[in-house]
């Protein structure tokens, strides 16, 4: 097999694993109908970063394909796209987040440096200082997040 095929399969293995684990804690954490935004990162001639026959746009394009799946089974979340291929500035992509009074905005993406001695996930989360339970909240959720993949990595 080659690496490529590899690199792509760990990739969705460990999105999956993140997603299912982390997200259902926050759909029923409440009642009422989720709102949950999902941007897949770049898009158009806009490729971001690249490796071999790996594409950014196209891998982020995919995890978001499969998380919108994944997610729409759930009776009361509701899941959009910002975009299904084209370029959208990163305001476009907020605009249409706050337009659709996301609850839950997730922005994919790989990054890429040419610094080997750095790796990892990251996770960035808005801090509301007139919604302290929000930014709370949504903290928690990064965190687990996180949690979840240093934990998949540890297993290898």
């Amino acid at each position: 097999m080659k690496m490529n095929q590899i690199l792509n399969k760990l990739l969705f293995i460990i999105i999956f694993a993140m997603v299912s684990i982390c997200v259902p804690n926050f759909v029923y954490a409440g009642n009422d109908a989720v709102t949950i935004v999902l941007d897949p990162g770049h898009g158009g001639k806009d490729p971001g970063s690249s490796s071999g026959s790996l594409v950014e746009k196209d891998m982020t394009m995919k995890i978001a394909t499969y998380m919108k799946e994944y997610l729409s089974e759930y009776s009361n979340v509701n899941v959009l796209m910002t975009h299904t291929g084209s370029t959208m500035s990163i305001e476009d992509r907020a605009d249409f987040a706050r337009n659709n009074c996301a609850d839950l905005f997730v922005s994919i993406h790989i990054n890429s440096l040419s610094d080997t001695k750095s790796q990892g996930a990251e996770a960035y989360v808005t801090y509301r200082t007139d919604l302290p339970k929000y930014h709370q909240e949504m903290s928690a959720l990064a965190n687990q997040i996180l949690s979840n993949i240093a934990a998949l990595r540890n297993e290898k």
